[in-house]
């Protein structure tokens, strides 16, 4: 994704001053919320695991993967997860892929304070801030996988 498609797609979340405010935000919550698992510099791709069963983003997309002992590592409970998929208004058994692409549409962008409320007594990563930037933004505004 370019520059400029990356810059048209966050407009639609509101004025500089709120991105501001929102990566702050955000960049604290990451920060508060490292955890110790074993990292593997060589590897650019984000796994979740989601009450010991894990996942690997592709693209846009969240596929079933066996489990890792090193990588870019992001885990949640189950119950995050569902929590998280009741206040976004998806009801019943949501898989992880609607979810995901519910979470990146501006108008639930708008709530990341209340997205990350939900989240925040159970999400650890070891993906550290600036790994995020490079990392986070091509694999969750990138290309179809």
């Amino acid at each position: 994704m370019s520059e400029k498609q990356l810059i048209s797609k966050l407009s639609k979340v509101g004025n500089p001053f709120t991105l501001l405010k929102m990566f702050k935000n955000v960049k604290q919550f990451i920060a508060s919320h490292q955890s110790d698992f074993p990292k593997n510099d060589v590897d650019d791709k984000i796994y979740l695991n989601i009450s010991g069963e894990f996942y690997q983003v592709n693209g846009k997309h969240i596929d079933p993967t066996m489990p890792i002992s090193s990588g870019n590592l992001v885990s949640l409970s189950e119950t995050s997860v569902k929590n998280l998929s009741d206040m976004l208004g998806l009801h019943g058994n949501v898989s992880l892929n609607e979810l995901f692409k519910e979470l990146r549409r501006a108008k639930n962008i708008k709530n990341y304070q209340a997205i990350l409320d939900i989240i925040n007594a159970e999400f650890t990563t070891n993906i550290p801030v600036t790994k995020w930037t490079t990392i986070g933004f091509k694999t969750i505004f990138g290309s179809e996988g």
